[in-house]
């Protein structure tokens, strides 16, 4: 289980998540598996869509939006597992899977809920960045061999 804060008030995030531990994600996720950015994207982009009808909901009441959000999570997960199938999207990228199924479990409450979508966006923007830096040493790697012949 993922603690999103360091008080039980729930009134301070843990800083270094968005930080040092999600570019810890990120590198392991990058690292251990094949995951298209393009996939964790639209894994995201299920999420923010969740977000939405969330926000929306507390209009009416924390309550009902909490109670709505509830089994959206849940089928979040089972979607995490439908794309796990042996030809699915996320078949080779369990690292990934792990994260997110981590993410939604450690999700009690709404607060927790709006500390998660901050976490995976931080973890999402790390590997982004994971992947250009990759690219660019891929380039320089290419550029290097093709002057030593």
């Amino acid at each position: 289980m993922r603690s999103f804060y360091q008080d039980t008030e729930k009134r301070f995030m843990v800083p270094e998540l968005f930080s040092k531990e999600a570019r810890d994600v990120a590198k392991r996720i990058r690292s251990r598996g094949r995951l298209q950015s393009s996939q964790f994207r639209n894994y995201f982009q299920q999420l923010r869509a969740l977000e939405s009808r969330y926000l929306a909901d507390q209009q009416e009441s924390q309550e009902t939006a909490w109670h709505r959000l509830q089994p959206q999570l849940h089928l979040f997960k089972a979607k995490l597992a439908y794309g796990a199938r042996k030809e699915g999207p996320l078949a080779q990228a369990t690292e990934f899977r792990d994260f997110m199924e981590e993410t939604i479990d450690s999700i009690k409450d709404g607060k927790d809920f709006e500390a998660a979508m901050l976490f995976v966006e931080a973890v999402l923007a790390y590997y982004y960045a994971l992947e250009t830096e990759q690219a660019k040493n891929n380039q320089r790697n290419r550029q290097h061999g093709r002057n030593r012949r």
